[in-house]
């Protein structure tokens, strides 16, 4: 009777044990994961960051073009005008000559 409740407490313990040595295991493996995903979130964090800055730096790359553009198209107006002037300028020379 004594051997009996001794052996079952003796079996109760042993797979306590194992169950306690599983848990533990499984406890470690989450660390482990948990540290994975915080260095991945880092990472990513990072690279978050960088395309951001690179979007940034696109747009004001982007802005300048188009200002540079538009100061270009401005210019060219006024280049055909002085053509156009300059051409008018000579014609009547020409008539006036004639």
């Amino acid at each position: 009777m004594i051997t009996n409740i001794a052996q079952r407490i003796n079996d109760e313990n042993r797979a306590l044990r194992k169950k306690n040595e599983e848990l533990k295991n499984q406890f470690k493996a989450q660390e482990n994961d948990r540290e994975l995903l915080v260095k991945q979130l880092v990472l990513q964090k990072k690279e978050n960051q960088k395309l951001t800055e690179d979007i940034k730096a696109n747009k004001e790359f982007l802005e300048k073009a188009e200002n540079d553009r538009d100061e270009e198209d401005v210019d060219l107006d006024k280049l055909d005008e002085d053509i156009t002037r300059k051409t008018n300028n000579v014609s009547r020379n020409a008539a006036s000559a004639v």
